[in-house]
């Protein structure tokens, strides 16, 4: 029997003293007689260990937080119920954190002093900026005198910040940064938002070491990570109101960015279907294949609303295939560095927004919900803005419109707008306040510069070439420039189209009009490239008006709207070929309406009157 609990022991087991005990006693006891009986001890022995480590596993608040942060993630996530949880969540990794730390730094648990805190500011008093200074000053207060008491150990608390950190992550916070900023959901970052567990990996990190049920999750949650985190993501390395924004705001701006993607199939399930399905040679590339397809299918099937199966959902794929090889082709452009000064607008919700009001029952009850939309328009722009709003009840989606707006006109450089949106029926509950602004007839121009070299032999290129990299080409120059506005218009041309030393020979002209703004492109009234004496293959490609825009985002998750790719047959006489290299900057003008919307949770609160 000693050898049994040996080898359990080369496995990593240890024995629970009770179940090693009871098996020795067995045997000492002259009950263990015949083979089978013996197994049956040992498998009784094993099952008693196990259950034991298990125990043991379960006193640990890490492990504790991981499987909760799992059965969180997997059940209740985007649900009603994930704010309360996530805020359960909170207090169980405070206690992690302060157990984790408790051996590191003295006085830990001061940590609470912070969450507490915390918890009170943003739930109870609303997060505002005015309370903040009396919140932090009061827990402020008890650190001094709590580090007093402690010989200054008591600023062990700014551990607290993980824990805070983590709710934020979870309830949404990277989706609501890239919706409040418009920046670009690059793949890292769409992993991010779909599929990662962020309480669980808080656990994950914890965990000590020696229990062998906790290794085991340990080791899951390695796997989990590679699979999900960075295998799929390597090669894209590199490239006044409430103070801060409530829950509420952070879970929706999660769900509306998690709309806007296609949901893919969990990089996790897609390592392990292709693994044990025969093609564990080229993981990768049929990792690749299997996201790629579940991401049309998604796209055809909840977007477009075509039925699997059908000959217009096979239809649907083919053209999301077609636009995923166009996407290929395209040239990104960058922001031009000589207009510092972009079109921008933005909505702002003040301090007096009645995000909770209260109505007597059985009484008519209608308020005014303003919001700010500011406009800097430095380029003085003439266009048009449609302003509209929504009320959309949480529970029942039931929609209630608001009260109609006159258009605006802007011609001014700087201009603020207040929104007096009043719903047309009376609010009873939760609701959800969408303020669209609609900009009509927005322009933007893109500049492109190219040298032409015609006609040289191999020595003339080899010291002509990188002379005019050098003092034409610095950084990113060769790449389409333009406003960091709402809307961009790439073009290219050359061989490769981003090759900005054009010779004699086949030429490709490739454009597209990308979504660079917080919101979404509506219409593209025209473009036109200003190539005078350049002939192309087909002839209109050149220049277009009232372009359709694809209700599906490219396979990136971006708005893109690709143009057809074009042959260049013939160059301007004078550039066909230069004596030494002809410089030149090209041009490229959008016309397009574009849409901002800005969605605001708020409550309205019924009470009885007390006479």
């Amino acid at each position: 029997m000693g050898k049994f609990w040996d080898a359990l022991k080369s496995f990593g087991f240890k024995a629970a003293p009770a179940a090693k005990s009871a098996a020795s006693a067995t045997v000492s006891a002259g009950k263990v007689t015949m083979g089978t009986t013996v197994i049956k001890g040992a498998v009784a022995g094993g099952a008693l260990a196990a259950g034991a480590e298990v125990v043991q596993a379960l006193k640990v608040e890490s492990f504790i937080l991981m499987l909760l942060g799992i059965v969180h993630f997997v059940f209740l996530r985007g649900t009603g119920f994930q704010i309360l949880t996530s805020t359960i969540l909170l207090i169980i990794g405070t206690l992690a954190t302060t157990a984790y730390f408790s051996d590191k730094l003295e006085k830990a648990r001061s940590a609470w002093i912070i969450v507490l805190a915390f918890l009170v500011w943003y739930f109870m008093l609303g997060r505002t900026a005015d309370t903040l200074p009396y919140v932090g000053g009061v827990a402020a207060a008890f650190l001094v005198i709590y580090g007093f008491g402690t010989q200054g150990k008591g600023f062990s608390a700014l551990i607290a910040i993980v824990p805070i950190l983590f709710f934020f992550l979870d309830v949404g916070l990277l989706a609501w940064a890239f919706q409040q900023f418009g920046w670009t959901l690059t793949p890292i970052i769409q992993t991010l938002v779909l599929f990662m567990p962020w309480w669980a990996l808080l656990g994950f990190f914890y965990l000590p070491s020696g229990n062998v049920v906790v290794t085991i999750f340990k080791i899951l949650g390695i796997v989990y990570l590679i699979f999900v985190l960075f295998i799929p993501t390597l090669p894209d390395i590199g490239h006044s109101g409430a103070a801060l924004p409530g829950p509420e705001e952070l879970l929706q701006a999660q769900k509306t960015v998690t709309a806007q993607l296609p949901q893919k199939e969990n990089p996790a399930w897609s390592n392990l279907a292709c693994i044990f399905g025969g093609e564990y040679t080229n993981v990768q590339a049929c990792v690749d294949r299997r996201q790629e397809e579940s991401g049309f299918n998604d796209l055809c099937s909840r977007v477009e609303g075509k039925k699997s199966g059908t000959v217009e959902f096979t239809e649907c794929i083919q053209e999301q295939k077609q636009k995923k090889q166009r996407e290929q082709l395209i040239v990104a452009g960058v922001t031009d560095p000589l207009i510092r000064a972009p079109t921008k607008a933005e909505f702002v919700i003040g301090d007096f927004f009645p995000k909770t009001s209260y109505r007597e029952p059985n009484k008519e009850f209608k308020i005014i919900y303003p919001v700010e939309l500011k406009i800097k328009n430095p380029r003085k722009l003439q266009f048009d803005i449609d302003l509209s709003c929504t009320f959309v009840n949480t529970k029942t989606k039931q929609k209630i419109s608001g009260e109609s707006m006159e258009p605006l006109k802007i011609l001014e450089e700087e201009k603020s707008i207040t929104i007096p949106c009043q719903p047309t029926d009376t609010l009873e509950g939760s609701y959800t306040a969408i303020y669209e602004a609609i900009f009509r007839g927005l322009t933007t121009t893109t500049r492109l510069s190219r040298a032409f070299i015609g006609t040289k032999t191999p020595e003339q290129k080899k010291t002509l070439i990188p002379e005019i990299r050098q003092s034409k080409f610095p950084g990113n120059t060769h790449l389409p420039q333009s406003p960091a506005e709402f809307a961009r218009l790439n073009f290219a041309f050359g061989n490769p189209p981003e090759n900005p030393i054009v010779e004699e020979g086949s030429l490709f002209l490739v454009g597209s009009i990308e979504n660079i703004g917080p919101g979404k492109i509506l219409a593209i009234h025209s473009y036109t490239l200003q190539l005078d004496g350049f002939e192309t293959d087909p002839p209109a490609c050149k220049s277009g008006a009232n372009i359709i825009v694809p209700l599906l985002p490219s396979s990136s998750g971006k708005q893109i709207i690709y143009q057809p790719t074009c042959s260049i047959k013939k160059l301007p006489t004078d550039l066909q070929n230069p004596k030494d290299f002809e410089y030149r900057e090209f041009t490229g003008d959008l016309e397009y309406d574009y849409q901002l919307t800005k969605e605001v949770p708020l409550e309205v609160k019924v009470i009885v009157g007390t006479s």
